[in-house]
């Protein structure tokens, strides 16, 4: 389906069926974009943080993710899932887009002020007065953020990721110079809070600059019939995969403090970096894709498929290299203050993989309006998990850091075994016979860089040498199984990840 902005201002909405080519054509376009957009202002964000990790000291970097767990918490109040809501819904008339929004900012003015009122009583939970502040300033850029959610969600629909990818890198770019020079400049964790501002405003404002479609301060409830409960399943999801993803960072850091969190942090951070960046990438495109074919599972399972293994092609390699190297890397790269995360890039490593793969599974739960099975799946396991955390916290990160990988290696089959369901003709053994080539060649690239490593550290060589030599020589490996091997997903990362499909039935 492709949508336009009407004369009434509403999205107006062609089957695919009637046009072959164009809703490949858009997706090809908008992966390559997606792309492009993501991949530059995640390169953008790694080296500012990189600076930054060179600038200020792991304690910083702790303060400042003790004000951002409360800032992700009012984050996922912020929509109530309405802008997945507008990406499903098949053509969505001026009043609905117009009653969402206008419901949309009350809600983020509501969480806003929530924030606000809770910064204080962060403080105290974590015993850092210094919180209070960052927190205050952080609620008003969630506020000037939510108001980008609407025309993004719009934009996404229309597969414009060559408008998203303006946005997000001037964003990215803009907030990121603000965040060094104000670091440069002596301003410690604050720095953190101008970046975050200048890349909300930036943002917000060029997002409106960018969509067609204008807001009418008009609010009908008739017009939100069905939303609620598809946008309130998204809502429980979200809470509970805050609590899944974070909670691990609210119980260190008010029982071991921001010094241990700050090592935590980052070591999760690099553990989330193939989802953030690849199947995030993907996964923009995909839900708007997929929701095209919510009524045909013979496509809906092919695109899924197919993009599944695209995805496992690029992270395993990614994780698994940062596995085998990550001494040097640490150390090289961030320094040796950081050297506490190398057991646990040793233990969430993996995970990263994992995740890569699992975290595509709700959108086939979006597309198919089931949303509440999701959700009360993910209520058991965030349960299990925070009650896991608070026993073992206090024997360590490491232990810990063991129990998140544990309990995702446990209810990874029963993941793939509900979402399976929810599509005919897709199992978990079609999946992984997409995933095996990259898993393979992930493998023994990963055997091949060990043993280099393990002989050069023999030799004497030191950190710096090492990691110049196992990256260019893991990169090669991989690069040549793939090319030999040729697994249908090496077409489509040569092409930049065009997933190419024919969108006519089989007769």
């Amino acid at each position: 389906m492709s949508e336009n902005i009407s004369a009434d201002g509403g999205l107006t909405a062609r089957s695919p069926h009637q046009e072959p080519g164009n809703a490949g054509d858009k997706i090809r376009q908008g992966v390559r974009w997606s792309a492009f957009s993501k991949y530059g202002a995640q390169l953008i964000q790694f080296v500012v943080s990189i600076i930054l990790a060179r600038l200020l000291a792991p304690e910083t970097f702790g303060l400042m993710s003790m004000a951002t767990l409360v800032i992700g918490f009012g984050s996922v109040f912020a929509s109530l899932g309405l802008n997945n809501a507008i990406i499903r819904k098949r053509a969505p008339t001026k009043d609905f887009l117009s009653s969402v929004f206008v419901l949309q900012l009350i809600l983020a003015g509501v969480v806003a002020l929530g924030i606000a009122l809770s910064a204080p009583l962060a403080a105290m939970f974590f015993q850092e007065h210094n919180v209070t502040g960052l927190i205050l300033a952080l609620a008003a850029g969630f506020f000037i953020g939510s108001l980008a959610i609407i025309p993004t969600a719009i934009l996404q629909k229309q597969l414009a990721f060559k408008t998203l990818a303006i946005r997000e890198i001037l964003a990215a770019l803009l907030g990121g110079a603000v965040a060094v020079a104000a670091a440069v400049g002596g301003m410690g964790v604050w720095s953190f809070v101008l970046g975050s501002l200048t890349a909300e405003v930036i943002g917000a404002i060029t997002v409106f600059r960018l969509v067609k479609w204008r807001p009418a301060l008009v609010f009908r409830s008739n017009e939100l019939e069905g939303t609620f409960s598809f946008g309130l399943n998204l809502f429980g999801i979200g809470i509970t995969n805050y609590f899944a993803r974070k909670g691990d960072d609210v119980i260190i850091g008010a029982a071991l403090g921001k010094g241990s969190l700050g090592i935590y942090s980052v070591a999760y951070r690099l553990m989330l970096l193939p989802r953030d960046a690849v199947t995030a990438v993907v996964g923009r495109v995909l839900y708007p894709a997929m929701s095209q074919f919510q009524d045909d599972d013979e496509q809906l399972s092919a695109l899924y498929v197919r993009c599944v293994a695209a995805i496992g092609f690029i992270t395993f390699p990614m994780m698994m290299g940062l596995a085998t190297i990550a001494s040097p890397f640490v150390t090289v790269v961030l320094g040796p203050a950081w050297r506490d995360a190398i057991p646990l890039i040793w233990i969430l490593a993996p995970i990263g993989m994992i995740q890569s793969i699992t975290s595509t599974q709700s959108q086939l739960f979006m597309t198919k309006g089931r949303t509440g099975i999701l959700f009360r799946y993910s209520l058991v396991v965030t349960f299990i998990r925070v009650c896991l955390f608070l026993v073992t916290v206090r024997y360590g990160l490491i232990p810990l850091a063991a129990v998140y990988a544990a309990t995702a290696f446990a209810f990874l089959p029963v993941g793939l075994r509900l979402s399976n369901a929810l599509v005919e003709g897709l199992s978990s053994r079609r999946i992984l016979e997409g995933l095996f080539p990259p898993l393979a060649m992930s493998s023994v690239m990963g055997t091949g860089v060990w043993s280099l490593d393990r002989i050069l550290r023999f030799l004497g060589a030191g950190d710096v040498l090492i990691l110049c030599t196992c990256v260019p020589i893991g990169i090669f490996l991989y690069s040549a199984m793939a090319l030999i091997w040729r697994p249908p997903a090496t077409n489509d990362f040569l092409e930049l990840m065009p997933l190419r499909f024919s969108t006519r039935r089989q007769t």
